[in-house]
């Protein structure tokens, strides 16, 4: 695959079906995991499973399958995480999680469908990332998309343990890329 006008994705809600595929398996190769907090630890089914259940009891993450859409394949996940009522935000995730589907400029596509879902479904008004300094694509790719550099005194309130090796970005709902 050399271009991304040839991957056609679609988005659809996790199920517990996925983490029997390759869902957790994705964690655990190099190739596609070098910029996650995944790269330091082993991650299991069970561990997988056990994320699943903890996201249907609290209801803190709103979570998406991303589908090719020629042969129904995921190919990885994204959501919508660290759900902030008080100040009607959320952090964006994204990971590709199939490594033949890397580097074909599928973030852009990926962060707008979270972006379009979070500012029309939701009461969200903030949007939030977190990227590895060292994860240039992944920034290059929020920022096409409108996100902004965000100030360390709204880092200091969104972000629970903020990561000296990350560039928060940011998103508000009515600006204008």
């Amino acid at each position: 695959m050399k271009n991304n006008k040839l991957v056609e994705i679609q988005f659809r809600k996790l199920t517990l079906k996925d983490i029997d595929n390759k869902y957790f398996e994705w964690f655990n190769n190099s190739a596609v995991n070098k910029y996650t907090s995944h790269r330091n630890y082993v991650y299991t089914k069970e561990m997988a499973i056990d994320y699943y259940n903890n996201i249907l009891k609290k209801k803190k993450i709103i979570h998406f399958i991303i589908q090719d859409i020629k042969n129904n394949k995921p190919i990885g996940i994204c959501s919508l995480q660290s759900l902030n009522n008080k100040f009607k935000s959320a952090e964006l995730a994204r990971f590709i999680g199939d490594k033949n589907y890397l580097n074909l400029g599928l973030g852009k596509k990926i962060t707008e469908y979270l972006v379009n879902y979070a500012f029309t479904k939701t009461n969200f008004t903030l949007l939030w990332v977190g990227n590895n300094i060292n994860n240039i694509g992944a920034i290059k790719s929020n920022k096409k998309n409108g996100f902004k550099d965000m100030h360390i005194n709204l880092i200091s309130k969104l972000v629970d343990k903020i990561d000296k090796n990350s560039v928060y970005l940011c998103k508000f709902k009515d600006e204008k890329i």
